[in-house]
């Protein structure tokens, strides 16, 4: 005989809601956000799966090694060379940031296909670490931390900071679209 499944709104009355702050402490509070920004649009249901926050969590800690590794490798200035590696990343970063901008819009908002876009940025990152010196990928890294920022604030501040210890990711334009040489 199959098991049934039933599925319920949280109610306190139910006591079945989550408490918001213990997920905070475990997990942080841009981990909390991203998760319910990612697992439905605004007008949608929204299912709550406490193990759907351990993929935020755990994304949010490959971002922080990514910069760090940066961070760690570029202490002298960017070299200024732009590779074919160059001109492929900046190619992907054009393309997130219409895709993220555009799923941004109050028309829009699609929250959780822009951070799907962050992501796949991010993993292409990862790709090309062997140009961690490079103006280019410094571009990247930069305008990928503004991006995250109207989601996950904490960590794309720390993020931003960790590249640019002067400056402060509010004051910095929404990123545009690079022309590639």
């Amino acid at each position: 005989r199959p098991a049934l499944i039933a599925f319920e709104k949280m109610s306190k009355s139910k006591y079945n809601g989550v408490d918001p702050d213990s997920l905070v402490r475990e997990y942080g509070a841009d981990a909390v956000r991203l998760n319910i920004l990612f697992k439905a649009p605004p007008d949608f249901s929204l299912y709550w799966d406490e193990r759907d926050l351990v993929g935020q969590h755990r994304w949010l800690l490959r971002l922080l090694n990514l910069y760090e590794a940066h961070a760690s490798t570029s202490s002298a200035k960017p070299d200024n060379l732009v590779t074919q590696a160059d001109q492929s990343i900046l190619a992907v970063m054009n393309e997130t940031i219409k895709q993220v901008t555009k799923q941004l819009t109050p028309e829009c908002s699609q929250f959780n296909t822009a951070i799907a876009a962050l992501m796949k940025f991010s993993n292409k990152l990862q790709d090309f670490r062997e140009r961690y010196r490079s103006q280019a990928y410094l571009t990247c890294l930069s305008n990928l931390a503004v991006m995250l920022y109207p989601m996950a604030p904490h960590t794309a501040t720390h993020l931003f900071y960790l590249l640019h210890p002067e400056r402060d990711i509010r004051s910095v334009a929404w990123p545009a679209v690079v022309e590639t040489p």
